[in-house]
């Protein structure tokens, strides 16, 4: 691969996956990664000259495996992959014995890797159970869905391999797939501001003829600002005479709106009751940092009025990855 080619793939990776070899010396001390292995030497003299980088690399041959390797010393991944790889978004899987010795070197947002010389298997049973509590998969009671960061769902457990050794994390751990909202099933008895979806459920606050109450919704993630609040966040009035207003961001992981009874519908009917559904569109909620992160949503039910609320799930399960909730008065 060429400079130019590497530093496309890793400024737009939202996942890099280095799945390679340890390289030990004559007394099995670590001393490098592979990063090439080809059956002729001149193409690994080629991979030196035209590579990210030629030093602290060097050409052995595999006399077990009859093929050459370029092997990569610690020094070579500091100098030529920790400030290329995106620090806002690439998660780097180094999926090679001893790998988690070279956190620091790598870059990127977080690291996965692992702290002994182990088996291809026992790799690909912890990524794919570390992978799956991320994205809402793996059952876990009334936990489903909300080990989303890499921290959480790693402080699950299940990473140890006795002699194979352990799955280890490192770098920004407060790590996402991709965006969602706030797990809204953690708020108070009755509205509060400090929910993360706010309001919600039975107990709306009524604003006077023609006052402003602010809601918000917040997210679990850096969001993509530069698509409009109204496109991200939109409304429907079931019944009443609410209107909402002035939808607009408020930092980056919130957005704010305003609601009130119409004045021309204040005590239509005899009081100022009023429902209002809002739905957070998967197709515009995006990540901060480019690439095809959109929404996660899915179905909970929340704890204070008991009926169903969307929230955190599987990504991409069936129908509408859309987050939508209720409030009424």
């Amino acid at each position: 691969m060429t400079r130019s080619r590497f530093n496309r793939f890793a400024g737009q990776a939202g996942i890099a996956l280095l799945n390679t070899h340890a390289y030990y010396d004559a007394n099995f001390n670590f001393i490098a990664n592979v990063v090439l292995v080809t059956p002729t030497r001149q193409q690994a003299d080629q991979f030196l000259t035209d590579g990210p980088g030629s030093t602290n690399l060097f050409v052995d041959y595999d006399m077990f495996h009859a093929e050459y390797i370029v092997g990569a010393e610690y020094a070579w991944f500091s100098a030529n992959w920790r400030a290329t790889f995106n620090t806002w978004r690439t998660l780097v899987v180094i999926s090679a014995c001893e790998s988690a010795q070279t956190f620091t070197q790598f870059g990127g947002r977080s690291q996965i890797g692992f702290d002994a010389c182990i088996g291809s298997v026992t790799v690909g049973n912890f990524l794919n159970k570390l992978f799956r509590r991320m994205n809402g998969i793996k059952p876990n009671g009334s936990q489903q869905g909300t080990r989303r960061s890499l921290a959480e769902a790693f402080a699950l457990g299940g990473f140890n391999a006795g002699k194979e050794g352990n799955l280890l994390i490192g770098g920004d751990l407060n790590t996402n797939l991709c965006p969602s909202v706030a797990h809204p099933a953690v708020l108070g008895s009755s509205p509060s501001t400090n929910d993360n979806v706010y309001p919600l459920g039975a107990d709306a606050p009524p604003p006077s003829q023609n006052g402003l109450i602010t809601g918000h919704v917040k997210f679990d993630s850096l969001m993509d600002r530069s698509v409009p609040a109204d496109s991200v966040l939109t409304y429907n009035i079931r019944s009443g005479k609410a209107a909402i207003e002035n939808i607009r961001w408020n930092g980056n992981s919130q957005i704010d709106f305003d609601y009130r009874i119409d004045q021309y519908g204040y005590g239509y009917g005899g009081d100022n009751s009023f429902e209002v559904e809002m739905t957070v569109m998967a197709s515009q909620a995006q990540s901060f940092g480019g690439g095809d992160h959109k929404l996660d949503g899915g179905d909970i039910q929340d704890d204070r009025t008991g009926t169903a609320v969307y929230g955190v799930a599987p990504n991409g399960d069936s129908g509408s990855d859309d987050f939508i909730w209720v409030f009424r008065r």
